[in-house]
């Protein structure tokens, strides 16, 4: 669980096949947000379902089904669900996640 009450389920890769990445599987309920944070690691998001938006220090990204959204690592953030439907979402970083 996450802050917030979201689902998550990680999968890392291993050094030893070459890729360095982290995979993270999210699923958040309407109404439903997490925390202000931050990644030391580039992440790349897509949107299985649902719609919400990322706030960000600077700006606020809209987002709907099957987009995606690219986050520079240390780039404070908080994702608010807005849509009637859950939020299905898988996020990528790299390079791995401890």
């Amino acid at each position: 669980m996450l802050d917030g009450g979201a689902e998550a389920f990680r999968v890392s890769s291993n050094a030893d096949h070459g890729v360095d990445m982290t995979i993270w599987w999210t699923r958040m309920k309407p109404g439903e947000t997490h925390d202000w944070h931050d990644h030391q690691e580039d992440e790349v998001i897509y949107v299985i379902d649902g719609e919400g938006r990322y706030e960000l220090k600077e700006r606020t990204i809209e987002y709907k089904k099957e987009d995606f959204i690219c986050m520079p690592k240390k780039t404070m953030h908080k994702n608010i669900t807005t849509g009637t439907k859950d939020v299905l979402l898988v996020a990528i970083f790299n390079p791995a996640t401890e």
